[in-house]
């Protein structure tokens, strides 16, 4: 059950960045006979020892602009020369994953300080609070870049305790890359989670820290009458509110027929609360509520997600 878990955030984020990649092309900035230097630098995520499977690239990266590129020295920095001015796409290559498609625009006086983190997989906690079988799982979603070449990996987690890693299982595209660990893990509660990313050439390995909100997401109105229950609703245009999991949370709200056809989706709520408005009005029938809460790094990276499940049913007049 909890493999469906954030799947639609997931997903939607997965796409977002193979089209990136796969429409990744040099942007002519045409006409231009002006260039200038491009200079930046390569944050590359805490790694294990073993983590590549070639240890010189442990130490360097390929950076690619406009249809050319350059390798990161020993600090991690890189520099175009020659550069026209102009709207050009950037990426780096570090011999296993490669980051997200980036736009930058060059003027004449050049660019200092281009920082690029790789898109590389990471770890973050998640949950879902199934009202209908009144259960509370946790997860842990990871997000994950593609081979060009369509080949999906295959993320194995464990996460530490007494000193050595415990197996958490693993988890694939076809799972949303969500691993269900609640007879494992618990809320309130840190781990640090190694996680194996295995390609059709090799494996990389990560060390995440992450952190599980102390409560579920939980709804207020409109009220459960008994832990399992249908909910009723009374009003046609309902007014839903609902607990804050954390600070600087976004909100998705998703009405959908029994048989999962949407009848309404608002997103980018920022407060814990949605009124239906009477363009929206609901006939008579029985329904399903996902409340997804959720909050995101600068980069756009979710790094935390929670999810609500319920039935509802109006009833005829």
């Amino acid at each position: 059950m909890c493999k469906t878990v954030l799947r639609s955030i997931v997903v939607v984020l997965i796409i977002t960045l193979i089209s990136g990649i796969v429409g990744c092309k040099k942007e002519d900035p045409s006409g231009t006979n002006e260039f200038a230097t491009v200079k930046g630098r390569v944050i590359l995520p805490e790694v294990t020892e073993d983590d590549f499977y070639d240890p010189e690239m442990l130490e360097h990266a390929v950076v690619y602009l406009g249809g050319r590129y350059v390798v990161t020295g020993a600090d991690d920095t890189f520099q175009f020369d020659n550069v026209p001015v102009g709207t050009h796409e950037i990426f780096v290559y570090d011999g296993c994953y490669q980051s997200e498609v980036q736009k930058i625009t060059v003027t004449k006086q050049g660019l200092a300080d281009v920082i690029i983190e790789p898109y590389l997989s990471y770890a973050y906690p998640g949950g879902i609070n199934d009202l209908t079988t009144n259960t509370q799982d946790l997860c842990v979603g990871v997000l994950v870049s593609e081979e060009l070449d369509g080949y999906s990996p295959v993320v194995t987690l464990s996460y530490l305790k007494d000193g050595k890693y415990v197996d958490l299982g693993y988890a694939s595209f076809l799972d949303a890359y969500v691993v269900d660990v609640t007879d494992v893990l618990e809320a309130g509660n840190e781990y640090t989670v190694l996680f194996t990313v295995r390609w059709s050439y090799g494996e990389r390995r990560f060390k995440r820290t992450i952190h599980f909100a102390e409560n579920q997401l939980e709804l207020l109105e409109p009220v459960q009458p008994e832990p399992g229950a249908v909910i009723p609703i009374t009003d046609s245009t309902p007014f839903f509110n609902w607990t804050s999991v954390s600070d600087n949370e976004t909100y998705e709200l998703m009405l959908l027929t029994p048989d999962y056809a949407l009848v309404e989706r608002v997103a980018g709520l920022t407060e814990p609360q949605y009124q239906f408005p009477d363009e929206a009005a609901l006939t008579a029938g029985e329904y399903r509520l996902w409340i997804m809460a959720y909050q995101k790094d600068n980069a756009g990276h979710v790094i935390e997600a929670y999810q609500l499940e319920a039935i509802l049913e109006l009833p005829m007049e």
